[in-house]
């Protein structure tokens, strides 16, 4: 069986990393929670938002559609 690359989308366009900081407790059971389910912890946070917008009823398609242009999804872009 081949071996996954786990920073293997850190090369990919499509990817971009988020970060964030949260209790250790939270970050402790996630950890534990991922090894033993043998899934990485990008997986369980793409999962984890992607079940938090649909909750919130965001409709992410139409929401990237309206906002096509990639420096308003960066937090670090200022208006003047």
């Amino acid at each position: 069986m081949a071996e996954r690359n786990q920073r293997g989308k850190r090369g990919k366009a499509d990817y971009t990393q988020v970060t964030g900081f949260v209790p250790k407790r939270l970050a402790l059971a996630l950890r534990a929670v991922c090894a033993a389910n043998e899934i990485t912890q990008s997986e369980a946070l793409e999962e984890m938002i992607d079940g938090w917008l649909k909750i919130k009823g965001i409709n992410i398609d139409a929401l990237i559609m309206q906002n096509t242009d990639a420096s308003q999804f960066n937090s670090t872009t200022k208006e003047t």
